[in-house]
């Protein structure tokens, strides 16, 4: 009898521990999920670092998206402008439908995504795509003066991560 009660309560601790163990294990993991998650899909803008030239876009409420641009429908005057819009590299020819980031308003993301020649804008709080961009320095800008409409793009655009269009 007493042997019988002993492997008995033996049992039960066992089941306790491993209850317990199990447990452990399952909250652990699912912390890890969350902040993997978290870490992944944030709820709101990641910014750049403070020295960057799209620093500023970030902390004035800019989101970062991925605009997919169909180039062929563009057409090629209209592709050489968003070529220059968007600070992309010279001389590779622009075909197919194309990845671009860039930082903009709620307001003129919507108005992006509803342009012409526009198959697609994500997204990109987590800026998976932003490409570290070195502040100009003021000095440079005073010697050579641009455009008013290669400011504004400047203002808006962050330089392209892919030029390969995307078939």
């Amino acid at each position: 009898r007493h042997q019988k009660k002993q492997r008995k309560s033996v049992q039960r601790r066992r089941w306790w521990l491993t209850v317990t163990v199990a447990a452990i294990v399952i909250v652990a993991t699912a912390r890890a999920v969350n902040i993997w998650y978290q870490h992944n899909y944030p709820s709101e803008q990641r910014c750049p670092q403070p020295d960057d030239r799209f620093y500023e876009h970030c902390k004035e409420g800019r989101h970062h998206y991925l605009i997919e641009i169909d180039w062929a429908c563009l057409g090629p005057k209209r592709s050489e402008l968003m070529r220059h819009a968007f600070d992309l590299p010279v001389g590779q020819k622009m075909k197919g439908v194309g990845s671009v980031p860039s930082w903009l308003t709620t307001k003129n993301a919507a108005t992006v995504e509803n342009s012409p020649c526009i198959r697609g804008i994500k997204a990109d709080l987590a800026c998976r795509h932003c490409v570290p961009t070195p502040k100009k320095s003021s000095n440079a800008s005073e010697s050579s003066p641009t455009p008013p409409e290669t400011r504004a793009a400047e203002a808006d655009v962050a330089p392209a991560t892919s030029t390969q269009p995307e078939v």
